[in-house]
């Protein structure tokens, strides 16, 4: 009699449970921590997680490969950083030398393009940046884009607006969204679009089965801010290049030079008369953003300009 004995008959036997069974769980439903730290060839364990351990990047891959052969397609990966490092504005996340990787876009009311991308501790600046797609949208439209990477060969990539409707994700319903679907020359991955909004909503790669989410995009460029009463040349350029000023302002004018990372490598320099030149000499290839000031910070002027 309940509770001394529980009437399970739906339970007794493999066979019985297997018919009844609601719910099927196997490796691919589940996501793996990894915790990730400095250093090479080592691990520690977590105290609080017995049997979990913060590895380094080296020793991570490892363990990638062999979660990947046990059937579990996700990671969740958290990075570790010295308490010393860290504040309120996370800045160690923009660290050149830190663990984190992440992309930097540039969105503006006429495009969405990739200026390059951070790796570990490797930068990388587009010479040519990637367009991802164009604004307004229109059906069906197909752009195909080259872009070139310091010392190494161009990729070529063909977008097309091949979709528009609701999507529908785990953080909310959209409307008026528009799919760009990116066919590079090894794989195809997808952008969805609030075409309201020109927010980019999550990418995809179906091949692979990722997702990925856009959480801030740089705004440096900022449509370029161009203005009729500036002209920079040569562009591209090998070391130097001169900003010619067409129009005599009344307060003085002032040259900034920042990497893809928002990083500012030249410091307001001040310009004198209608031709300053520029130096650049000292600068590895790739992509800079050229910003003019006036006496109050006010932005006159912002254009791209790439090292040869």
């Amino acid at each position: 009699m309940f509770p001394l004995q529980r009437g399970r008959r739906l339970r007794t036997t493999e066979a019985i449970r297997s018919i009844v069974r609601e719910t099927t769980l196997s490796p691919s439903d589940f996501m793996f921590p990894m915790f990730i730290m400095e250093g090479e060839n080592s691990k520690v364990e977590i105290p609080s997680m017995p049997g979990i351990f913060r590895r380094t990047l080296d020793l991570t891959v490892e363990e990638v490969k062999e979660l990947y052969a046990l059937g579990i397609r996700a990671v969740n990966i958290y990075v570790k950083v010295n308490d010393n490092l860290k504040d309120n504005t996370g800045k160690e996340a923009w660290n050149d030398n830190g663990l984190i990787s992440y992309s930097v876009y540039n969105l503006n009311s006429t495009s969405f393009e990739s200026l390059g991308y951070v790796d570990g501790n490797t930068v990388v600046q587009y010479t040519d940046t990637a367009l991802i797609f164009q604004f307004p949208y229109t059906y069906n439209t197909i752009i195909i884009d080259l872009s070139n990477i310091p010392d190494a060969t161009s990729h070529s990539q063909i977008r097309t607006y091949d979709a528009y409707g609701t999507l529908i994700t785990p953080f909310g319903t959209f409307t008026d969204v528009v799919r760009v679907k990116l066919e590079g020359e090894q794989s195809i991955s997808y952008l969805w679009i609030d075409s309201n909004t020109n927010q980019v909503l999550l990418g995809g790669n179906f091949e692979n089965n990722v997702v990925y989410f856009f959480k801030d995009i740089t705004n440096l460029t900022v449509n370029s801010s161009e203005s009729q009463f500036f002209s920079i040349y040569p562009n591209p350029t090998q070391n130097d290049f001169i900003l010619h000023n067409t129009n005599n302002f009344n307060t003085d004018v002032f040259v900034s030079v920042y990497d893809i990372l928002g990083k500012e490598l030249v410091s307001s320099i001040k310009a004198n008369g209608n031709f300053n030149n520029i130096s650049l000499k000292d600068f590895s290839p790739g992509l800079y953003i050229v910003k003019i000031t006036n006496e109050e910070n006010q932005v006159l002027h912002t254009e791209k300009i790439i090292k040869k």
